[in-house]
């Protein structure tokens, strides 16, 4: 029976070629972007899922007055291990600077995943090794584990390097003891290689800056732990600091005050690639919202191609009217009919399927390329998740597009279509009004949303940062000695022409700040700092509202000195002059800069201390430069460069650069909204091409006769445009509202945001509207232009 029905749709499907092809190409683009937004999904929900016992590996986080943090003291997982709910735990941090310089025999690169990790980093992360043994790999210093890309690139394809030696920078010759084949094994964990982390002498247990995690024992509660977690910690570490500090008593009670306000708590590793929202996380991570934003563009999409479908097929039932009612006379029930329309409706999602795994197999290079991603391909998957999931998607789909039209083709009557008196009058014309209105109306809700995304982004890039961007230059440091011998090299860059101010830097905007707690008056106010060097306002081009930055002149800048910018003064109250308290140190507030955006683009500019640099390492160089000549000071720069560091190429960005480099996440959404807008309007436009033809074809007698009578050609086109504007007009009315809330709540993640008039929403309806006008007048063209004669001549 399967066979006859086959052969019947592909007889139908021939006989409607044109149908049948608007209907094909609109499942095809739906279900190419489907299987693209699947692919993306499998590809990041298979993080930690490798790891044996994932749901047991947990991360510690520290809850304080700022909010939920991921960092925690380097010694924490001396506490963790003393749990008894504890398996494993080790502690990673990455590393500080921006980029570490690895070294073989005859190459070298410079490498931006660096991590560090304690001997029990395969305890918790049960990583497979290509090469090496994992019960010894770490175990000793000067140790390191590098990633299969990161080992081809030093050593080659099908080098096994356990054993070989690499100089990790300032690590030193470190010996190779496994490699990790980490594109197999996705991990929140952004790392190319992995350097052993020593223990100090004495373990400093307030600072919060590495990552703790713990394997915990199968079928154990850990969060019932936190309480003796945190009365773990307290113990360590005012024991530490009543041997090797030597407080005073009332040193000791504001350090047991401190501790006492810090809450720990254990987060599941599993949903922090998708959902963590915490401070200080892992970069790449947090990309569960746009998945889920993608997953409903893709729905609405789904949705649409439905439509045009179920659309379409209602319209031209009354092709098969006979053919249902023979069916029917030699005995077919409504059941096999509907059967066999399903039938017909599935091998057309077959056909469509098989297109979309083959464009989606072509176009996924170019989208990993542009977007930055490492999704594998429907060839590289799982083969039996991925089929059922294809298969599952396929019939939910032919039951969407398909089920409606097969009960209406079903449900005619033999004796009304075999004596000639059968007409389809008004059935299904509400619905495929409704339908098409839904249709326009997702259309309208996409053009609207792309116009206010674009300018979000565009006036992100444009806006005042609050420094001359365009003009500072941050060079890299890679280098210790350019530390210690700054102040000789501050005077050779000082002489370059084209340089006017000359300083160092901890960090550059959107990267992670340090954070320190302060007292003023009786409060805590805990804030971001950064570590800069003396002539840091200068080189910014930072006006200073009040007061002074550090010169150089004073010694008391040294340790007991700070400027702030403007929300910390608001929020604290303090101005030049005032003294704030951290433990036993009276610091003072020397100058109060204006406000400038030092974080991520999206967030509001936030309370900021600075402090002379000391323990903290100086990354960057920054050199104010003459934007008139800047290319002319670089290539003297570049010159001067081998001098300052000698071995070490001069790797510099302007900061108005590297905003716009912070800015790619939003982009590239930008990017898929407009790829999927772009594709939903093309679905709305083969839906009104088709019924403007089948309208036009249905009513060629109507419009010859008006021809006749004296109707011209403008009037008749109006007359066939009419239901359709009417049709836009009410999709527009309906879709302001819900694009308008749509878009308001996505502003609403951004602190700087445009605001959002009716611009969007008349763009969106004249733009549909002028679409659908100009399809409908070209379909309906040569029915008007057609010869009376030949619609009328079997009258």
């Amino acid at each position: 029976m399967m066979h006859v029905y086959l052969k019947l749709a592909w007889r139908n499907f021939w006989k409607n070629r044109r149908y049948t092809l608007i209907n094909m190409a609109g499942l095809s683009i739906a279900l190419t972007l489907f299987l693209l937004a699947l692919l993306y999904r499998n590809s990041e929900v298979r993080y930690e899922r490798w790891n044996p016992g994932h749901e047991n590996v947990y991360r510690i986080g520290l809850r304080d007055d700022g909010g939920d943090v991921a960092l925690t003291p380097r010694p924490f997982a001396t506490a963790v291990r003393e749990l008894p709910v504890a398996q494993a735990a080790t502690t990673v941090t990455d590393y500080w600077r921006s980029e570490l310089l690895i070294t073989t025999a005859d190459k070298k690169i410079f490498d931006k995943n660096a991590i560090r990790a304690d001997s029990s980093f395969l305890d918790v992360f049960e990583y497979p090794l290509l090469y090496g043994d994992a019960a010894k790999a770490l175990k000793e210093p000067h140790t390191v584990l590098l990633t299969r890309s990161l080992s081809e690139l030093l050593f080659g394809k099908g080098v096994n390097p356990v054993g070989l030696s690499v100089t990790m920078g300032e690590f030193g010759l470190c010996k190779v003891t496994g490699v990790i084949d980490k594109d197999r094994y996705p991990s929140h964990l952004p790392f190319s290689c992995v350097i052993q982390l020593g223990l100090r002498p004495v373990e400093d247990w307030t600072s919060n800056n590495t990552y703790v995690y713990v394997r915990c024992k199968p079928h154990t509660q850990p969060l019932a732990y936190e309480p003796l977690l945190n009365r773990t910690y307290a113990s360590l570490a005012l024991e530490t600091a009543g041997l090797h500090y030597g407080l005073s008593s009332a040193e000791m009670a504001e350090l047991q005050e401190n501790i006492a306000s810090r809450k720990y708590f254990f987060t599941p590793v599993d949903p922090l690639h998708l959902d963590s929202r915490l401070r200080y996380e892992w970069p790449g991570n947090g990309t569960g919202g746009y998945l889920r934003s993608l997953y409903l563009i893709v729905l609405i999409i789904m949705v649409m191609a439905a439509i045009n479908f179920t659309n379409l097929s209602v319209a031209y039932a009354a092709r098969r009217a006979k053919e249902t009612g023979l069916r029917k006379v030699v005995g077919a029930a409504r059941g096999q009919l509907v059967l066999q329309f399903l039938a017909e409706t599935f091998f057309q999602c077959l056909l469509a399927l098989f297109l979309a795994l083959v464009v989606a197999e072509l176009f996924l290079p170019l989208i990993n390329a542009h977007l930055g991603l490492t999704i594998r391909g429907w060839i590289g998957q799982d083969t039996l998740p991925l089929l059922g999931q294809l298969f599952l998607s396929t019939l939910i789909t032919t039951l969407m597009a398909g089920l409606y039209p097969a009960f209406v083709m079903s449900g005619y009557l033999p004796a009304l279509v075999l004596k000639g008196s059968f007409s389809t009058g008004t059935r299904g014309v509400l619905l495929r009004r409704i339908l098409l209105i839904t249709q326009f109306t997702c259309a309208s809700v996409f053009i609207s949303g792309i116009f206010v995304i674009v300018r979000q982004i565009d006036y992100m890039r444009h806006m005042d940062l609050g420094y001359q961007a365009n003009q500072v230059l941050a060079v890299q440091i890679h280098d210790e000695h350019t530390n210690s011998n700054f102040a000789s090299i501050r005077s050779r860059l000082e002489a370059v022409p084209g340089i006017s101010a000359v300083s160092r830097t901890s960090q550059i905007q959107g990267e992670d700040l340090g954070n320190n707690t302060y007292g003023y008056h009786g409060k805590a106010f805990s804030v971001d700092f950064l570590a800069v060097d003396a002539g840091y306002c200068a080189a910014m081009g930072l006006p200073l509202v009040q007061g002074r930055e550090f010169d150089g002149l004073h010694q008391r800048d040294t340790f007991n000195a700070v400027y702030v910018n403007e929300a910390f003064a608001r929020q604290a109250g303090v101005t030049v002059g005032d003294f704030l308290n951290q433990g036993n140190r009276k610091i003072e507030v020397i100058g109060i800069v204006k406000d400038f955006r030092a974080g991520s683009p999206q967030a509001a500019i936030t309370p900021l201390l600075f402090q002379l640099l000391r323990g903290n390492t100086p990354n960057y160089v920054l050199l104010q430069l003459d934007s008139r000549q800047a290319q002319a000071t670089i290539d003297r720069l570049e010159t001067v460069w081998p001098a300052v560091e000698p071995g070490y190429p001069c790797q510099y960005t302007f900061l108005d650069d590297h905003f716009a480099h912070l800015l790619r996440d939003q982009e590239r959404f930008s990017f898929l909204v407009s790829i999927f807008s772009t594709m939903a309007l093309v679905l709305a436009v083969m839906g009104v091409v088709a019924l403007a033809a089948y309208t036009a074809e249905r009513k060629v007698k109507e419009i010859t006769i008006r021809k006749v009578l004296g109707a011209s050609v403008p009037q008749i086109l109006a007359l066939l445009n009419k239901d359709f504007v009417r049709w836009v007009l009410t999709a527009n009315i309906l879709a302001i509202p819900l694009s308008g809330l749509l878009l308001h709540r996505w502003l609403q993640d951004f602190a700087y945001r445009i605001h959002l008039g009716p611009v969007p929403f008349v763009l969106a309806f004249l733009g549909s509207l002028g679409i659908t006008v100009l399809v409908v007048t070209l379909q309906s063209l040569k029915a008007s232009l057609a010869s009376p004669a030949k619609a009328l001549k079997y009258e």
